[in-house]
């Protein structure tokens, strides 16, 4: 089977994109099944709830 490939410009800074993306509490809004998502400020690793 084919890979499936697609691309999207969006114009923002890598690193605005980067750290929108790698923000749990943005994860529901671009990554289907999660519900919820947050920084736990005791521990180092970002972590989100998947439904």
């Amino acid at each position: 089977m084919a890979p499936v490939t697609a691309s999207i410009e969006v114009g923002r800074p890598a690193k605005d994109v980067f750290d929108y993306a790698a923000d749990p509490s943005t994860f529901r809004e671009w990554q289907n099944g999660v519900v919820e998502g947050d920084l736990d400020a005791s521990h180092p690793r970002r972590s989100a709830t998947a439904a």
